[in-house]
């Protein structure tokens, strides 16, 4: 398989990277207050790599195989097409000592910032850069057994991204009909008709046990032979196994089961690729941290509900089976599923609410979950008594499992990815999502902004002319009753005065000017 270009939005740091690149200057200035999150609480001069800008305007850091700085204010890069060249053999020379693929990833991945629109003094050529930058990773990746993923933290440069991808996007191997369903899904994200339900196969990427994983490293914390080593164990079932080990260990299950999921210190690319989407109800029975991170390091903020009211202006995350932070909500034993509906019937109706009101699309869940069959099963019944017929959402799953599918027919589209491995399976669920959310993404923050005028063609042009015009025009009648047509003008990029940027903010360094993407209430 070769490896694929992802696009997300978002800080580097939350990133689950195996390398990154830096951009920095000649005299190797970088902003640490900006960057202190990717390299870490050190010297900056500590990871100045030996013999810099000698002989080539990039290099691995001096204390660290992780990171490599690449000079993108030199002269000779003032041009874009010049700027890529550096950027390809930057890429070049990862790829010729790159590590294996960390944190659960079946490949390697490089993660780069939109290079050269900030302080690398190309901005005026944004457009220019965009479309080259696509190019450049598309065309290495499809070489390479390793991803990119360029992270965008302006939303305008994030918009433009996706435009452009949207007209020449490359999503092999995804096929017709995947790239045809990952495009209906999106029309719903973009339309504010999509929840998700997030499973415990979405952490596995970033570090996270299956179930059985699970139970099996709790089992090491029992001091009874017969439950720790003894083979009459395997023979329980899941719930009876966690049922024995809460008794075993004295109540301190749920808070060993905490601290491990407090070892998942970055989210998968999936949670910030559905972080993307802008979803305003999203469901997990999940009891890490990793959606909210994703969503953090886009800029975003989320209500975690049962714990947190939910505010009109914000998503919310609704915890099905308990958060490590309040350990004791955790759901995991036969006794802790058996009395689930006495003690969590509110929430249960809340999403059996969502099942109702919205398409779920469900993401990492083996749907063999008790209570999730039982809540979905009710809905269909309740549904079905009303005349309603319609499936409630869809499931990504991995292989076609036809005869799943067919049990599921009448309540889900079943969505599977193909491929004659569990790795390309899974490889394909990425990717799978990364086009998603290019289809998700409504955002059209570049279409006015100066910047990006090279994306647009000849009559988008002129009419960008006219209404960049118009919002100049408008803001002298702002107080009168015109302030609404000049905030939708900003909204797409539009300018009153030069040096601000088309997302309203001021030029920064390359690429930390963080907003958040995606679709917006």
């Amino acid at each position: 398989m070769t490896g694929h270009a992802f696009v997300v939005p978002g800080r580097m740091e939350i990133m689950p990277w195996d390398c990154a690149i830096v951009p920095t200057d000649s005299d190797f200035n970088i902003e640490h207050s900006n960057w202190s999150g990717v390299l870490g609480d050190v010297h900056v001069d500590s990871l100045r790599p030996t013999r810099w800008r000698e002989q080539q305007p990039f290099g691995r850091a001096a204390t660290r195989d992780d990171i490599w700085f690449l000079d993108v204010t030199a002269p000779h890069t003032r041009h874009p097409d010049e700027l890529m060249r550096d950027l390809l053999a930057t890429l070049e020379d990862i790829a010729a000592r790159m590590p294996s693929p960390r944190r659960g990833r079946v490949k390697p991945l490089i993660a780069l910032p939109v290079l050269g629109i900030g302080a690398g003094g190309l901005r005026t050529d944004s457009g220019d850069i965009i479309r080259r930058l696509l190019e450049t990773t598309i065309s290495f990746t499809r070489e390479r057994d390793l991803d990119v993923v360029v992270v965008a933290s302006r939303r305008s440069a994030y918009a433009a991204l996706q435009a452009q991808r949207r007209r020449t996007g490359d999503f092999a191997p995804l096929d017709g009909r995947l790239l045809s369903q990952a495009r209906t899904l999106g029309g719903y994200a973009r339309e504010g008709r999509l929840a998700l339900l997030i499973g415990g196969g979405v952490s596995i990427p970033a570090g996270g046990p299956s179930w059985r994983q699970l139970v099996e490293e709790m089992r090491t914390h029992a001091e009874d032979a017969a439950v720790r080593d003894g083979e009459a164990f395997g023979q329980l079932a899941a719930l009876e196994q966690a049922e024995l080990l809460q008794r075993e260990l004295r109540g301190t299950l749920t808070e060993l089961v905490a601290d491990r999921m407090r070892q998942l210190d970055k989210p998968a690319i999936s949670h910030v690729l559905l972080a993307a989407l802008g979803c305003r109800e999203v469901v997990t029975t999940n009891y890490d941290r990793c959606f909210e991170a994703a969503v953090s390091g886009q800029d975003g903020d989320i209500s975690v509900m049962p714990w947190e009211e939910p505010t009109p202006d914000l998503p919310w995350l609704l915890k099905l089976h308990g958060d490590l932070e309040h350990h004791e909500s955790i759901v995991l034993t036969r006794g802790q599923f058996v009395g689930y509906d006495a003690r969590w019937r509110p929430a249960a109706s809340l999403f059996q609410a969502v099942l109702l009101t919205r398409h779920l699309m469900v993401v990492g869940a083996s749907l063999t979950d008790d209570n999730i069959l039982r809540l979905a099963h009710e809905t269909t019944e309740f549904r079905r008594a009303h005349g309603v017929t319609t499936r409630f959402g869809s499931v990504l799953a991995l292989d076609e499992e036809p005869l799943k599918s067919r049990l599921w027919r009448d309540e889900l589209d079943w969505i599977g990815m193909g491929g004659e491995t569990e790795e390309e399976q899974a490889r394909h669920l990425e990717i799978f999502l990364d086009a998603l959310a290019t289809h998700a993404c409504r955002d059209a923050s570049f279409l006015l902004d100066p910047d990006f005028r090279s994306l647009l063609s000849e009559p988008e042009q002129q009419l960008a002319d006219v209404a960049g015009s118009m919002a100049l025009r408008a803001t002298s009648f702002e107080q009168d009753g015109w302030g609404d047509l000049v905030s939708a003008l900003r909204a797409l990029g539009a300018r009153e005065e030069a040096g601000t940027g088309g997302d309203g903010s001021r030029a920064a360094g390359d690429g930390k000017e963080p907003r958040q993407p995606g679709p917006q209430p």
